[in-house]
């Protein structure tokens, strides 16, 4: 706790947001709500350290579960969403041993969203490169019977703002 205190104090002090999105890897998080220094602090009736819920508070987060509000309105989530990657496998979005600090609040300053180059490849053109949010295109096989829609998005969301995020592992 008092790491994260300290965590929480730089990202203010580096962007003016208050931090209060605390999200932790799914091994961090099971060590987190059974640390006894954390339960100890949380029982104290004589300090409000802040509350073991299973709706931590209002705040939500794609993809993460909420688990625990701290004092001063930090959020804390288990983030535990997969993707299969190419080989086939179940691979976690965050490291399961990892934790990120940052401001909500202070989100769209912090990180910044640019538009990523989408390749289009065109039999009488060739190659076409456009930096749009989002391109669409409709593909009419050659005897006009058949279209095929799509639709691509390549946004790429950058830290703007390095002080606005804390990361780390726990080992």
């Amino acid at each position: 706790l008092k790491n994260i205190r300290k965590w929480s104090s730089l990202i203010s002090k580096g962007t003016g947001y208050k931090a209060d999105m605390l999200i932790l890897g799914e091994n961090v998080a099971a060590e987190f709500v059974e640390n006894t220094s954390i339960k100890a602090a949380l029982d104290n009736l004589n300090y409000q350290a802040g509350q073991l819920s299973a709706m931590a508070g209002a705040n939500t987060m794609v993809g993460g579960n909420p688990i625990m509000t701290l004092s001063g309105g930090i959020q804390v989530y288990e983030y535990n969403q997969e993707y299969t990657n190419a080989a086939g496998s179940t691979t976690s979005m965050l490291d399961k041993d990892s934790i990120i600090l940052t401001s909500s609040a202070g989100a769209s300053t912090i990180f910044e969203f640019f538009k990523g180059t989408i390749t289009r490849f065109d039999k009488a053109s060739g190659a076409t490169n456009k930096a749009v949010e989002y391109y669409s295109d409709i593909i009419v096989n050659e005897d006009g019977s058949a279209k095929t829609f799509q639709l691509e998005q390549m946004s790429l969301p950058v830290i703007k703002i390095p002080q606005g995020i804390i990361t780390c592992k726990v080992l």
